[in-house]
């Protein structure tokens, strides 16, 4: 009988390490956070997918983007979140405390620039005097939109600058026709976007970015050529030239290295699931990942680095 007890011990004991390794590693009762963005953009919808998909504890938070979802992370008020390549490389992670605490775990999709217009705003040159949206404070947006301003020779005095959210300043465009544009930076087709009133279709079109503008832009930040087409929204007439920024997975840099594997892990193996949620998730591309973790490898962490060279 003593015999049959030790036996017994040893195997739950044996049971219970073999699912320790199986399942999701998450840290006790806590419940993780995973900093998002607008509900009905990109951001949300994806990092919401993923915690769903994959098995995760975590709460998707709403937020206001790249910047605040850096911050957060930075500050232990989330474990993990999106963010915005070029904010990542060019604004955030030359910072010290910042590059110490935020690490890289997966560069994921492009996000293309929508420059929303009225009649009249053909070009970004016609922005001069008119009412512009850059998005709120905190937003990789906003940080975007300053970037491609002062690269086309523009400053903010040039015209009324507007920081409100995103659902804010659609009402603004479409509805009290408060704004002339509006500047939105999301994975197309946005869910916002595309479930726009029929309105749309009579009072605002998209601003091509044209090809000097995005020379200039493209020879100093990590920004790639992307055409947004007409069948993506119902509003759109034709399609538009345009451009897009690489956004990623980010966690702290506290995340064990167990867990960032199952996270990978997770993701490549239910893509067909997530991309059910969100086309974008199909972005996915081994050989850009593996590109972007030669050139930035410092500002990975280090076993998202290694696991992500072997794909």
């Amino acid at each position: 009988m003593r015999k049959i007890s030790k036996i017994l011990a040893v195997s739950f004991s044996t049971l219970a390490i073999f699912l320790a390794f199986s399942m999701p590693i998450l840290p006790g009762a806590k419940k993780m956070k995973f900093a998002g963005g607008s509900q009905g953009l990109t951001y949300y919808t994806m990092g919401d997918a993923l915690g769903k998909i994959g098995g995760f504890n975590w709460l998707t938070l709403t937020t206001r983007g790249t910047t605040q979802n850096i911050k957060m992370i930075s500050a232990s008020k989330a474990e993990l979140g999106f963010a915005q390549m070029d904010i990542l490389i060019q604004k955030a992670l030359v910072k010290p405390l910042i590059s110490r605490s935020v690490k890289i775990l997966l560069p994921v999709y492009d996000e293309e620039l929508h420059l929303l217009a009225v009649d009249g705003v053909d070009s970004i040159s016609d922005l001069k005097g008119k009412n512009v949206s850059i998005g709120p404070s905190g937003s990789g947006v906003q940080g975007t939109t300053r970037l491609l301003l002062e690269t086309a020779g523009l400053s903010k005095s040039d015209m009324t600058i507007n920081k409100s959210k995103t659902q804010v300043a659609l009402q603004k465009i479409l509805i009290k026709k408060e704004l002339d544009a509006l500047f939105i930076v999301a994975g197309a087709p946005a869910d916002m976007l595309a479930k726009l009133p029929t309105i749309a279709e009579k009072r605002i079109h998209l601003v091509e970015i044209d090809d000097d503008l995005y020379q200039k832009l493209s020879a100093r930040y990590p920004y790639k050529r992307k055409t947004i087409k007409s069948s993506m929204y119902s509003w759109l007439k034709s399609d538009v030239k345009s451009m897009a920024v690489t956004s990623a997975i980010v966690g702290n840099s506290s995340l064990s290295s167990s867990f960032v594997k199952q996270l990978l892990d997770q993701v490549f193996k239910k893509r067909s699931q997530l991309a059910g949620r969100h086309r974008k998730w199909n972005d996915l591309n081994k050989a850009a990942i593996k590109d972007y973790v030669n050139r930035y490898s410092r500002y990975f962490h280090p076993a998202a680095a290694q696991y992500l060279r072997n794909l």
